[in-house]
């Protein structure tokens, strides 16, 4: 219990990684069990976290192609989302002393958008300078408002293989995409050093595994 208050108390932490690895169930997991144990959490997500009455609208712009925004449209609603869930919801949580759980974060766009879609290449055309485009890259990283997550949980392991939504911007576009989304977040998983999560058998045993995790990762530093 101690070590759970030391750990997780005013913490900012984030779950990232591709499709059906179970980050989500596990970090609904997280937050119950945080708020039993009398650390006060809130659960939050992007894209559409409780931010207002325009976060539904903006996550439809941002996941559903039948509103055929471009490249550039869809990346700027992404950021929009971003903008106003850290301003109206992380921001004031965690100077509250709250912990914040956050499901993905802008490392999803890097892994999505930059990746995922090319868009690297656009950046590479525009500004057509290596620092530039990883300037842009650490922009995207280190978010907005200059908050750092405490804790970036790396799901990489899928353990579902559900229908894909035939309206979702992201879900329908194929191995190639999914490769490239993968390959992005190992890459940002080794050069960030972030905390990655083998699934158990269970939610339960998966974040019991994560507990594990956050305690060795302590004791090393």
């Amino acid at each position: 219990m101690d070590d759970l208050k030391n750990n997780f108390t005013n913490k900012l932490i984030i779950a990232e990684g591709i499709d059906e690895t179970g980050k989500t169930s596990v970090m609904e997991l997280l937050y119950r069990d945080l708020q039993n144990n009398g650390i006060k959490t809130i659960l939050t997500k992007q894209p559409g976290g409780d931010w207002g009455p325009l976060a539904p609208l903006i996550r439809s712009l941002c996941k559903d192609k039948r509103f055929e925004l471009g490249n550039y449209a869809n990346l700027f609603a992404f950021l929009l989302d971003r903008a106003e869930c850290i301003e109206k919801i992380i921001k004031p949580a965690l100077d509250a002393g709250k912990t914040v759980i956050c499901d993905r974060w802008s490392y999803s766009t890097i892994a999505y958008q930059l990746y995922g879609k090319g868009m690297l290449d656009d950046f590479h055309y525009f500004l057509r300078d290596d620092k530039k485009v990883n300037a842009v890259k650490e922009w995207l990283e280190n978010s907005f408002f200059n908050i750092e997550p405490d804790y970036v949980f790396y799901f990489g392991t899928k353990i579902g293989n559900r229908e894909k939504n035939s309206n979702d911007n992201f879900e329908t576009r194929g191995n190639v995409f999914e490769n490239r989304v993968r390959e992005a977040y190992d890459e940002m998983k080794d050069r960030l050093d972030w905390i990655e999560i083998i699934p158990g058998q269970s939610a339960e045993e998966t974040l019991t595994n994560l507990y594990n995790k956050v305690k060795i990762r302590l004791e090393l530093i």
